[in-house]
């Protein structure tokens, strides 16, 4: 059985075809990732989400030409991102890359928003997530999608 590989990367995004019974991987596919949004402020890293989709989509459409009996696409990536959908699974926000580092800028009062997001977790919840926050984490970048509608 052969299926297709997809690797979203934050350099590129990576393709192949996987043979689950020869455990063979054959067609590597390439595609640069998309450049950051440019004018934004210092430590801010977001990304296009319809130049992602467009460039994984191409990738995979050129798995498709060499491996056209694939019916399973396994996705997997390193690093995290985050992206606020609506119900319809429609981008209402930019990806926010794991390099994005908003979290990392203090306040007035010289309190950066992770510290904050930490210094309001109960030590067992900073526990139960293995004890990571990190700056550009899904987890830290949480308090950005506050008033965003579910349309």
């Amino acid at each position: 059985m052969r299926c297709l590989g997809l690797d979203v990367g934050s350099s590129s995004i990576n393709g192949a075809v996987l043979d689950l019974e020869t455990s063979q991987v054959s067609h590597i596919v390439k595609e640069p990732f998309s450049d950051p949004i440019g004018g934004l402020p210092p430590g801010f890293h977001e990304v296009d989400p319809e130049e992602i989709y467009t460039r994984a989509l191409g990738v995979i459409d050129r798995l498709n030409v060499q491996a056209p009996d694939a019916t399973v696409l396994l996705s997997c990536g390193q690093m995290g991102g985050i992206m606020l959908v609506d119900r319809k699974l429609r981008a209402v926000t930019n990806y926010l890359s794991w390099r994005d580092q908003r979290t990392m800028i203090a306040d007035a009062d010289g309190t950066t928003t992770l510290e904050r997001l930490r210094n309001c977790w109960p030590d067992t919840v900073f526990e139960e997530l293995g004890k990571e926050l990190k700056p550009g984490s899904a987890t830290s970048s949480r308090p950005f999608s506050i008033g965003v509608s579910e349309n």
